[in-house]
């Protein structure tokens, strides 16, 4: 009997053994491997997910961000990312903290200035989502055919952004540049066999906005498309000096916010939030009004967990990213997209409407975080 058992014991020690094996054996050869200086500022944890989501493809430009982290690159997004990304530059007071956004900002720029130079606006499309269960080092080389140039006159909104990227970045030669490249073009850029929610592309008053933003005039005061947060739009307001306008927009939020925050029930509503706390800190620190402030804390504690299902959004442990699949990379302070009209279900079969990370909110939110803490 006692041999009985010193067997059974060999053989439970022995399926241990071989299960850690193949468990840490798999976490290393799934792992998203990334080379980055280290950084050292507050907000470095909250800059990982762009390392991680740097392409492991073999794509005509190397190390260009995935969206969300399925595997496709959409330059349009990615410019709007680095916007974002190079307006927490500018307004960052804190030198560590600048240090670490411009390199995030450095590593991406050479990906969407080469992808311009080669015409190239997009690497695969929706089809390749369901690749997105595997590390990129066992998916499909990209063929051709999932390679999308630039249509003719498209990508206006890309120069214009990117012309407003460097603007911030302190660069005015390179604005200047893509400023010129962007009057030689007539539309907006729009994603090819995309996405869950339909082809992503920017609003036409959203266009109109932007132009203002890059040609720094003004805008008519009844440009509003009914939404909020950090979109063209609103900044073009600010640009302009239209109180009156933004004000309106607050006070709308204001006087609807509770826990439930249901006027954001939809995907995305997260970002929404925090490009809200952007757009109220700006307007404070433009107009030294600090009447919305009560809204902003509440606004940020509802993120960080002060909500109707007590979950930090920005430190959700099964963010749907492929770098999670069997722990591949961590990741925290990373804003995820919350609720929608259906609720905050982390079972559900389309988890990703709640759990998944956008990049161009992240960077929202990454603005809201240097704005509120005056980093």
């Amino acid at each position: 009997m006692g041999k009985q058992i010193i067997k059974a014991t060999e053989k439970i020690f022995l399926l241990v053994i071989l299960f850690s094996i193949v468990f840490f054996g798999w976490k290393i050869i799934n792992r998203f491997e990334v080379d980055t200086p280290p950084m050292n500022s507050p907000l470095s944890a909250s800059l990982d997910i762009f390392s991680y989501n740097q392409s492991q493809h073999n794509d005509p430009v190397g190390a260009c961000w995935y969206d969300s982290g399925d595997y496709i690159v959409f330059l349009q997004r990615n410019v709007e990312t680095l916007f974002y990304l190079s307006m927490a530059y500018q307004e960052s007071e804190n030198d560590l903290v600048k240090a670490d956004l411009k390199r995030v900002v450095d590593q991406q720029l050479p990906c969407v200035e080469t992808m311009l130079s080669m015409n190239l606006k997009q690497f695969r499309d929706q089809r390749s989502h369901g690749q997105n269960y595997l590390p990129p080092r066992f998916s499909r080389p990209t063929p051709k055919g999932e390679i999308y140039t630039f249509r003719e006159g498209e990508g206006k909104d890309v120069h214009l952004l990117l012309s407003l990227t460097y603007q911030n970045l302190g660069d005015m030669r390179q604005a200047e540049k893509h400023l010129e490249q962007a009057e030689k073009l007539n539309d907006i850029t729009i994603t090819e066999r995309c996405c869950e929610e339909g082809p992503l592309q920017h609003s036409y008053n959203e266009y109109i906005a932007l132009q203002a933003l890059a040609h720094s005039e003004d805008v008519d005061d009844d440009l509003y498309d009914g939404v909020w947060g950090a979109n063209f739009i609103t900044l073009a307001h600010l640009e302009a000096n239209h109180q009156g306008v933004v004000e309106r927009l607050l006070r709308a939020v204001e006087e609807n916010w509770s826990l439930e925050a249901s006027q954001f029930d939809y995907i995305g509503g997260n970002y929404d939030i925090a490009g809200t706390i952007v757009i109220e800190e700006l307007y404070s620190k433009q107009f030294k009004d600090e009447q919305f402030e009560d809204l902003t804390d509440e606004m940020w504690d509802y993120l960080h967990g002060e909500n109707e299902y007590e979950v930090d959004f920005t430190n959700y442990e099964d963010v749907y990213h492929p770098c999670y699949f069997f722990d591949a990379c961590l990741l925290s302070e990373t804003l995820i997209n919350g609720r929608d009209k259906e609720g905050f279900d982390p079972h559900r079969k389309d988890v990703w409407r709640n759990t998944e990370v956008q990049l161009v909110g992240h960077a929202q939110f990454i603005l809201a975080t240097v704005l509120y803490n005056q980093w």
